[in-house]
Parts: C-alpha cells; structure tokens; sequence
C-alpha cells in the first residue's frame, strides 16, 4: 500500500513539474531618461532612454521605448512618473527593467515593452 502510496505521490508531483510554465527572464537597460511621450488620452506613458536597447523583447513587441503600463493603478503609475522625471532634472541614469516573454503594452496600433521595475543609478 506505501509503494502505491509513494508512487502515485511522485507521479502527481512528476506531472505538476512538468506543466509547469517557462518562466520569463528580466532584462534590462541604463540611461538617462531621453524622452517621455504622455497624452491626454491613455493613461499609458512611453519612455526612452538615451543609450535604448535593442532586445531581446518578446514576439511583437517593440523596444524604441519602454511603457509604464496604463493599467496600473494611477498612485503607483505616478511613483514611476516621478522617479523618472526626478532622474531626468538631476541628469542621473536609471535603469529599466523589462520581461522578455510577453509583457507588452497596447499603444495605438504598436506594443512595447512594459516596465516591470526602475532604479535610479
């Protein structure tokens, strides 16, 4: 009854590995804060840094800059705002960090990668 016991524990445990999603890789970028792109419209804001990186980025999605995501709940879209216009005034480098398996965010007919974490430098 154990071996049975022990066997089905492992198989239940094998199986729940093994569908187990690949798991995303945080890539990131340094800069200084080049241009922020903010409309009236979209609570999504695009940023560009001076030194804009190339990829990797997921399928799709574009890297010419970088979206604090409009879905965000506004205080914590203003945390990022305000880091980054603080950066921008002290001329200070922040760095950008993206997920590269598909965390895109709609912008008129465009994607491009969300910001997932800053950090000024």
């Amino acid at each position: 009854m154990r071996i049975k016991l022990l066997t089905a524990a492992m198989c239940l445990v094998s199986s729940v590995f093994s569908a187990a999603p690949a798991f995303s890789d945080w890539k990131a970028a340094t800069g200084k804060v080049d241009v922020m792109n903010m409309y009236d419209h979209t609570s999504t804001v695009l940023v560009a840094l001076d030194t804009q990186p190339t990829g990797p980025v997921a399928p799709g999605c574009l890297i010419s800059s970088f979206a604090i995501d409009g879905a965000l709940p506004a205080d914590r879209r203003q945390q990022l705002i305000s880091l980054l216009v603080s950066a921008k005034l002290a001329d200070r480098a922040v760095t950008i960090a993206w997920d590269d398996l598909g965390s895109c965010v709609p912008y008129f007919s465009s994607q491009y990668a969300r910001i997932v974490r800053i950090t000024l430098d």
